[in-house]
């Protein structure tokens, strides 16, 4: 287990103040926490039904919710890009990798108040133990995690993604690919209940 650093936990005090505090927030030259970011994940084997529940998901949520910000990985160009709502019907599943750990660095740049992310496998490009180090030092920012697909199949990495949610304060919940309705009935919960704690 790592532990923070004395500069990183006086980071982590400085963030939770400036999240409360617009002003404090110039002071210490931070960002306020707000909105939403979902990352998405469109490698290769989200290909086919899995792709298709998380496109409709996402037309019929998003634009009730215009707070949220949407991540892909991988991006067709690049290994993680942010995209619209109306780019959604041109996108395919693809890629070599699954790049989650640069998905959620961008994620953490961008300073949410919550992040949702939606995969059916594992990060296969930064360790896990060490994005879970980094999630420890972001901790105040928390991740809540849909698994798709079957476990036993050790394509969907349900330790890693319990841990991330764990360390946030986040929440699980996985998926079965004979329930990708599930999907949609899962973030619509989770986003009306952000709405209700945001009055």
């Amino acid at each position: 287990m790592r532990y923070l650093t004395k500069k990183e936990k006086r980071f982590d005090i400085a963030k939770k103040i400036a999240s409360m505090d617009p002003d404090l927030a110039k002071r210490f030259a931070i960002k306020p926490r707000e909105g939403i970011v979902m990352l998405t994940d469109w490698s290769p084997s989200m290909a086919g039904d899995k792709e298709e529940a998380l496109k409709t998901t996402i037309k019929k949520l998003i634009p009730t919710h215009p707070y949220i910000r949407l991540i892909r990985f991988p991006g067709a160009e690049k290994d993680v890009v942010e995209f619209e709502t109306n780019q959604i019907d041109q996108m395919e599943a693809g890629g070599i990798s699954t790049p989650m750990g640069e998905a959620l660095e961008m994620a953490w740049e961008i300073n949410p108040k919550m992040m949702v992310l939606i995969t059916d496998g594992m990060p296969n490009t930064i360790p896990g133990e060490e994005i879970l180090g980094r999630a420890r030092r972001y901790r105040l920012i928390p991740i809540h995690c849909f698994g798709i697909g079957d476990p036993d199949k050790k394509e969907l990495d349900e330790k890693f993604l319990k841990a991330l949610a764990s360390i946030t304060g986040g929440s699980y919940r996985r998926i079965g690919e004979e329930q990708l309705y599930l999907l949609k009935e899962g973030l619509e919960s989770l986003l009306l209940e952000y709405k209700r704690k945001e009055g």
